[in-house]
């Protein structure tokens, strides 16, 4: 019986222990992250790209942009980060779209026709933890990603397009293209030509007119996208010329213009010879942007030869001064001009003490409302001229190989405008009206800004105004500089 209830004991125990429910699992030790699977790079196919097409690429997910994500029974904070893009001797500039799922890959110079590229796209995943943005790892590895995408370039272009073009000289259709005044002649273009100029290319610029023909070699500057070459010399005075950027393959002995258009030579060489033959009138009137302080001066000329279109091109400074706007023209193009203020008495007497002497407080520093940096701080460029007239090459100009003179026009003839006035008078108002914020409300304003706030703007009174009439070509360089003046006499 004893061992009965022994035996009954160890078989109750058995099943009991047998039967007890199975204990809770133990959490794994490294969970994998909720991102695992989640790719940041689309898939890339290869293909056959434009030599001037920019790339596009595009993400799974938006990068470097955080998003929550349910994670073991938590939420995660995770971003996708780029590591690399790059295009093997390529040099590239990224822009992203606003939601940054997509990049517009630029290339700076055009690819080589018909030539194998590599992609490379390196990214990552992160997680936010204590505070910082850590790589995410799982299994002792980090989660990166990376892809290639390979592509073939397609043929060679051989145009040089207008919307490649940044700027070049001689310009198109100009009328009064001075041929001694720069050596060079050049075309700047936004995406690079070195295709054009390998080891199996020759290139060169022709002016040609009728059976007379001018050649010059062209060379390219990788390092500035700059194709140049010298003015011919020989060019005749007031002769249309087709300008020919031709190319040629040293192989197939095929030539290609790449870019082909007419100019129309001057009068003159140079444009210090055409302003020499300027003869201005004796005495200048003013004409009034505000009655009855503000003006301007207007003072007429003659010429031997007056001015195309690319010569008198101006652009307008808006001038908002007291509940009054007027539009201030300066000249923008080949002329430029530049007002020398100092000398005269109008300006050393009175705009230089009120507007630009050293203050009494040193830290107190003008603010005013229009952009500086177009016609200058001190509005020196405020200046513009007009003939009545302009003109540029016309198609049946170039048919009939023939362009007469441009006139003086009609009316009041040409004419130089000195219109620093209108921009000084807004500086003034806003400077007054700062300045009376500051210390009217004091008991002793310092007798250099009292000045400004109770004096009117100075009216322009006789005197010589002296100026620069410059010519700028299209790259920014001054090539000529003749210093003029403008006389009043009241």
């Amino acid at each position: 019986m004893k061992n009965s209830v022994i035996i009954f004991f160890c078989l109750s125990l058995f099943f009991l222990l047998g039967c007890k429910e199975s204990e809770e699992p133990v959490p794994d030790p490294d969970p994998a992250p909720a991102v695992l699977n989640k790719s940041i790079i689309n898939s890339l196919a290869s293909a056959s790209i434009d030599i001037f097409s920019p790339l596009t690429l595009k993400f799974s997910q938006a990068i470097n942009r955080p998003v929550v994500l349910n994670d073991t029974k938590k939420d995660v904070k995770y971003r996708p980060v780029v590591d690399k893009i790059s295009i093997e001797t390529v040099a590239i500039e990224l822009s992203w779209n606003t939601d940054s799922t997509e990049v517009q890959i630029k290339h700076n110079e055009a690819f080589n026709p018909n030539q194998n590229y590599t992609l490379t796209v390196a990214a990552h995943w992160e997680e936010f933890l204590s505070g910082a943005w850590k790589i995410v790892s799982w299994q002792n590895a980090e989660l990166k990603e990376q892809k290639e995408l390979k592509f073939t370039s397609g043929e060679a272009q051989l145009t040089i397009s207008d919307a490649n073009i940044e700027y070049l000289y001689p310009i198109p259709n100009q009328y009064h293209f001075l041929p001694k005044e720069s050596p060079s002649g050049f075309i700047k273009v936004k995406q690079g030509l070195a295709y054009l100029f390998d080891s199996n290319s020759e290139n060169w610029v022709e002016f040609s007119n009728g059976g007379t023909k001018f050649k010059e070699n062209m060379t390219y500057a990788a390092d500035k996208s700059l194709l140049s070459y010298t003015i011919p010399a020989g060019l005749l005075n007031e002769t249309i010329y087709k300008v020919s950027l031709v190319h040629k393959n040293k192989t197939t002995l095929v030539e290609s213009k790449l870019k082909e258009y007419y100019v129309r030579t001057s009068k003159f060489g140079t444009f210090i010879e055409k302003v020499a033959a300027m003869t201005l009138e004796s005495n200048a009137i003013r004409g009034i942007f505000i009655f009855s302080r503000v003006h301007y001066l207007v003072n007429g000329f003659t010429a031997s030869e007056y001015f195309d279109d690319f010569e008198l091109e101006t652009k307008t400074e808006v001038v908002n001064s007291g509940g009054t706007s007027y539009n201030v023209p300066y000249s923008s193009n080949l002329i430029q001009f530049q007002a020398v203020f100092s000398g005269n008495s109008w300006y050393d007497d009175n705009i230089n003490p009120l507007l630009y002497a050293a203050f009494t407080d040193a830290t107190f520093k003008p603010k005013y409302s229009r952009d500086t940096t177009t016609v200058g701080l001190r509005p020196t460029k405020t200046m513009s001229l007009i003939n009545s007239g302009g003109g540029k090459l016309t198609t049946e100009m170039v048919q009939a190989n023939s362009a007469a003179a441009i006139p003086p026009g009609s009316g009041t003839g040409p004419r130089i405008y000195y219109n620093t006035g209108g921009v000084l008078q807004q500086d003034f108002i806003e400077l007054q009206s700062q300045l009376a914020s500051k210390y009217l409300s004091m008991p002793n304003i310092p007798a250099r800004e009292s000045r400004v706030i109770w004096e009117q703007f100075p009216i322009l009174g006789s005197g010589a105004y002296k100026f620069k009439i410059k010519y700028r070509l299209p790259n920014g360089s001054i090539t000529s500089s003749v210093s003029l003046s403008i006389q009043l006499t009241l």
